[in-house]
């Protein structure tokens, strides 16, 4: 082979993919856990793998190891229920969905990145597969967030893993993930469980529940830690 004849041939594509690249189009994926970033793009695309509509969210990451990476989430835009997240992520940032007029849709998010928001972003990978759901768990100033928590510094000695969102995944470049059918076991006080939390798994019991909440404390090693239901596993007797 020619390889100065192989560099012209392909140069032009060169260029583009060099772009996307310099634009943090890479997919990369981060540990899970929580991450405080700002809103870099939210736009209208299509999936690469069915052409099906999505939104295409880009968070750059602020604080920590990672500053300066990008965290990419793709939500597909398949049924009610998938517009019905897009309307709940767009009420977070602000926003009145019912005021919002679905055509011009792509207006409000240009606004919304020209805000700037700062947002507290969640990692977690679905147990048994290799899905890492995207979280929006909280938006707002700059001031209003304690950056030392998203720089390991935190003394705090009570966390809130955040609740899952049955149903809402990222659909570009993934392969769709079945939900487990498992049959649910009613939590009570004594019970030994285990969940994931900033990629680590934690093993330990159960000291009380909240129905209303949803959430339960669970005692690890000296620390009581509130749990979401939907992220824990009970373990066998």
């Amino acid at each position: 082979m020619n390889m100065k004849q192989w560099l012209a041939q392909n140069q032009a594509g060169w260029g583009q993919q060099a772009k996307q690249a310099k634009e943090g189009g890479v997919f990369t994926r981060h540990p899970d856990g929580t991450y405080l970033t700002t809103l870099s793009l939210v736009e209208l695309t299509e999936s690469k793998s069915n052409q099906q509509p999505q939104t295409h969210w880009r968070f750059l990451i602020r604080v920590g190891e990672l500053t300066g990476k990008f965290i990419d989430s793709y939500n597909g835009l398949k049924d009610e229920q998938s517009m019905y997240y897009l309307a709940r992520d767009v009420a977070r940032f602000g926003y009145d969905p019912e005021a919002i007029d679905l055509t011009k849709i792509e207006e409000t998010f240009a606004e919304m990145v020209n805000n700037e928001p700062w947002v507290k972003v969640t990692l977690k990978t679905k147990a048994g597969s290799e899905y890492q759901a995207v979280y929006i768990e909280k938006v707002g100033e700059e001031e209003e967030f304690d950056k030392s928590y998203f720089e390991g510094d935190s003394d705090d000695d009570e966390d809130t893993v955040p609740e899952e969102d049955e149903g809402e995944e990222d659909d570009d470049d993934d392969d769709d993930d079945d939900d487990d059918d498992d049959e649910e076991v009613e939590l009570k006080a004594g019970m030994k469980v285990k969940f994931t939390r900033n990629g680590e798994e934690k093993e330990g019991e159960v000291v009380s529940i909240d129905d209303d909440a949803e959430e339960a404390k669970v005692k690890v090693g000296t620390r009581k830690l509130t749990v979401a239901y939907a992220d824990l596993e009970v373990l066998p007797d």
